[in-house]
């Protein structure tokens, strides 16, 4: 039995604007993470290793969050729930890697 609260019981908007929250507290951490390691890199001269760097932490982006929403998405035996929430963490991911590569090639 599910106690008060639990995730079982939230309306897809809440799991949603909470994903969001996780999906945003992965991306800050996953790019300073990503800055610490290229710190030492001189860019102008390296720029195959600078790039090499910004797509491992892309990929390592990509999979925290999507191992975060099949998480969220496995906790429901409601395929109604899936379907309408399935979409919208999709696209938060999709957001977050665009803003991941949009920052790192501003660097």
């Amino acid at each position: 039995m599910d106690h008060p609260g639990s995730i079982m019981e939230k309306n897809p908007e809440t799991i949603i604007a909470e994903f969001n929250n996780i999906a945003a507290s992965i991306y800050t951490a996953t790019f300073d993470q990503f800055c610490e390691s290229f710190r030492q890199i001189d860019r102008k001269r390296d720029e195959n290793v600078f790039r090499l760097q910004a797509a491992k932490y892309s990929d390592t982006l990509k999979y925290r969050l999507e191992e975060q929403a099949k998480e969220i998405l496995e906790s429901y035996h409601s395929p109604g729930i899936s379907a309408k929430i399935s979409p919208a963490l999709s696209a938060t991911i999709h957001y977050f890697l665009q803003e991941f590569r949009h920052r790192s090639n501003a660097l």
